[in-house]
């Protein structure tokens, strides 16, 4: 996984001591910046605004399960997830970041009162290439009393999924119930030659459109394992509702953990949330959540300003030049 860089993370050590003193996550709120959308929460439906965040919390209030997509190197994305977090009072936390295997280890340091330089320890979280963890503990935080599932699958696994299938990889690392995800019905060709095309631009145009395809299959499977993680944290938090922390490409309600989550159990309500950063020449938010068919593809989305970093793609370049 390719280290990403990092926004400031001044706003994020202040609402960490917010919740060390138990006052709460500070209510979020986005860097001034010019685009019109920055800032803005847009409930998919009907294309309306959000009169802010409080109405967002009371529009999810009742969900099973919450989805809330994140930029991984975006402060403002974990303060805002930070602050839903508080106010939901999940039952259960899953997170994509978080091995299946670490589980017992961060149940045992949160009940200990363990510091988070403790937790990101036992996550062997910098060396796994996440960005800095001051930006996700408030989420831990939030919720003191949830219970945490991960869903992270290894490179064994990805590699699985790519050279045989999500169906079958499922099976092999999920174990018995990776099998109720749906993995077995293929995308729609839209929805895969889209994805894989996402996939070709993630990688900087240097792999083909086949690898790219090949690509989404892992992604699927890890949809598949958090939609698993979300559904552990539930059973686990005696069946209180859930918030599951991911990136935004996994809180799609098209291909993501909602439609792993709704082939397993199409009884729960699952809402998506996606924060999304603004950019140059979008200003109507169907420019960022609607799939090829045009269907929106979250339920709520929150934007942001976009977090200063390098272009990556830049950096592969100049590794790759002679």
């Amino acid at each position: 996984m390719i280290r990403l860089a990092f926004a400031a993370l001044a706003p994020l050590l202040a609402l960490a001591a917010a919740v060390a003193a138990q006052d709460g996550p500070a209510m979020p709120a986005t860097a001034a910046h010019p685009h019109p959308l920055a800032g803005r929460i847009v409930a998919t439906a009907d294309g309306a605004a959000v009169a802010g965040p409080e109405a967002l919390a009371e529009a999810l209030a009742g969900a099973d399960v919450v989805v809330l997509g994140e930029t991984h190197d975006n402060a403002d994305h974990h303060a805002a997830q930070a602050w839903l977090t508080a106010r939901l009072a999940p039952g259960g936390l899953a997170f994509e970041m978080i091995p299946r295997d670490r589980e017992d280890a961060v149940a045992r340091l949160r009940a200990e009162g363990a510091d988070a330089a403790a937790l990101a320890a036992a996550l062997d979280w910098e060396r796994r290439g996440w960005p800095d963890f001051a930006m996700y503990a408030p989420i831990f935080a939030a919720a003191p009393d949830a219970e945490v599932t991960g869903g992270a699958i290894d490179r064994e696994a990805a590699g699985a999924a790519m050279r045989e299938g999500a169906d079958v990889a499922a099976r092999r690392s999920i174990g018995a119930s990776g099998g109720r995800y749906g993995l077995q019905s293929p995308l729609p060709e839209s929805v895969l030659a889209a994805a894989a095309a996402e996939q070709v631009a993630a990688h900087c145009d240097a792999i083909p459109e086949s690898v790219g395809r090949q690509m989404v299959e892992a992604q699927r499977l890890r949809d598949a394992a958090f939609a698993d993680a979300a559904l552990r944290a539930r059973a686990l938090g005696g069946e209180r509702p859930v918030a599951l922390i991911a990136g935004a490409g996994h809180a799609r309600k098209d291909r993501g953990a909602p439609a792993a989550l709704a082939a397993a159990r199409p009884d729960l309500r699952v809402l998506s949330v996606a924060m999304l950063e603004t950019f140059d020449g979008a200003e109507d938010w169907r420019a960022y959540a609607a799939g090829p068919e045009g269907a929106a593809l979250y339920d709520f989305v929150w934007f942001t300003a976009p977090a200063e970093r390098a272009d990556p793609c830049e950096a592969f370049r100049s590794r790759a030049a002679p």
